[in-house]
């Protein structure tokens, strides 16, 4: 009996271990960390030079060679106390060259000389992770994360040739400020560029927009592709190449915010012109059997620094009602300038000229298979009058009475 007893407790005490060790099993493969947990703890970011506008991709402000800094924390060891079985960061780039290939910290990227290009950086994180139990149980936990970013890097004016092609583009000739034969040309157009003809120099950098990076954002609300002259009603076919000032993409994020603090919920400036290469800028078209130039000479469209935008939160191609009264007229493009008035006020009183810049409004577009609506001229001359006063345009509304610059 008493055998009897001893081998029905030691059965018992047999089955109540490996009840507990199964519920133990089970505890620890619940309990034991799962890849999609452990990739949120490894966290990677780019960090590049603060005056560089940042969002989907980065437009680069030169060819020279560029700071990346990759910032790498892990916190896989102090929440889950596993062991590293090996750690791995591998760096790639689409075109250019990578000062290094592997590690965290800063790396140097360098871009081709010879051509504009939008370029992916890479990185490659992977690891493999385990405790010692858990590595006899469950085997080994693998880890992969990827980060990029792209980088479109910019070619050097230089590479226009002489009938103004660049890379089969025809961008055009620009003229040159300093010399006299073309002011005299020219003497209705040239009474700036006499006084600045610094700020009508030929850009440095073109930057290449293709179909394949024209609806990368550059900025939270812009598009690389919003300064290319390419809409359905008409287009200078891909590639194109653009200049374009820094200045005036932080100008119109500045814009939105302000006008989006008043409460106007500004998701997108609808382009009318961006970018202008000199061959457009100079063109003539023929309209109602009249032919005309279609723009100014020293258009600051064709330098980068200019851009015409309506408000159309409704897509319908004509400036929203923006000042309520029923119509849309110059009144409607004036609310924006009433908001491009305070920003170039307070760079003019910071004595931050390089974001001032002139403002026009007009009644009109001159695209003719376009819908017609009222639209504001905004752009980053970076400088004033010569008696200190903005440059605004025109001097009467549609009616033929006068705008009053100094109250708008």
């Amino acid at each position: 009996m008493k055998k009897v007893f001893i081998l029905t407790l030691t059965i018992f005490f047999l089955f109540l271990a490996l009840f507990l060790s199964f519920l133990y099993y089970n505890h620890l493969k619940q309990t034991y960390p799962k890849t999609v947990n452990l990739q949120k703890l490894v966290h990677l970011n780019f960090v590049l030079p603060s005056k560089i506008p940042q969002k989907e991709a980065v437009l680069l402000p030169d060819n020279n060679p560029l700071i990346i800094s990759l910032l790498y924390k892990n916190e896989i060891a102090d929440k889950y106390k596993l062991k590293n079985r090996f750690e791995k960061i591998l760096w790639q780039c689409s075109s250019g060259e990578l000062d290094k290939k592997t590690g965290s910290g800063n790396n140097e990227w360098f871009p081709p000389h010879n051509q504009s290009v939008t370029s992916k950086i890479t990185v490659n994180f992977s690891g493999e992770y385990y405790s010692p139990l858990g590595r006899i149980l469950f085997g080994i936990i693998p880890i992969e994360k990827e980060l990029y970013i792209k980088l479109i890097s910019p070619i050097s004016s230089s590479f226009i040739n002489n009938n103004g092609c660049i890379d089969g583009y025809n961008i055009g000739t620009y003229l040159n400020p300093y010399d006299e034969n073309t002011l005299r040309k020219y003497p209705h157009d040239s009474h700036h560029p006499r006084l600045h003809p610094e700020k009508y120099l030929k850009p440095k950098f073109l930057h290449k927009i293709t179909k394949e990076n024209k609806d990368l954002y550059i900025s939270p609300h812009i598009k690389l592709g919003d300064f290319a002259i390419d809409y359905p009603w008409f287009s200078l076919g891909m590639p194109q190449y653009i200049a374009l000032d820094f200045n005036l993409i932080k100008k119109l994020e500045d814009l939105i915010e302000l006008m989006n603090k008043d409460g106007f919920n500004i998701k997108k400036n609808s382009v009318i012109y961006g970018f202008r290469p000199p061959t457009y800028n100079v063109g003539s078209i023929v309209h109602d059997g009249a032919e005309f130039t279609l723009k100014a000479i020293w258009s600051m469209h064709q330098y980068g620094k200019a851009i015409d935008i309506i408000i159309d939160n409704d897509n319908d191609l004509v400036i929203d009602d923006l000042n309520k009264d029923g119509k849309i007229d110059m009144k409607d493009p004036a609310i924006i300038m009433h908001y491009v008035n305070i920003l170039d006020r307070k760079h003019r009183e910071a004595g931050n000229l390089d974001m001032v810049g002139g403002a026009g409004l007009y009644s009109h577009n001159d695209f003719w298979q376009r819908k017609q609506t009222p639209y504001i001229h905004i752009d980053v001359r970076g400088f004033l009058e010569t008696d200190g006063k903005l440059i605004r345009w025109p001097s009467k509304w549609e009616d033929g009475s006068l705008i009053l610059w100094g109250k708008l």
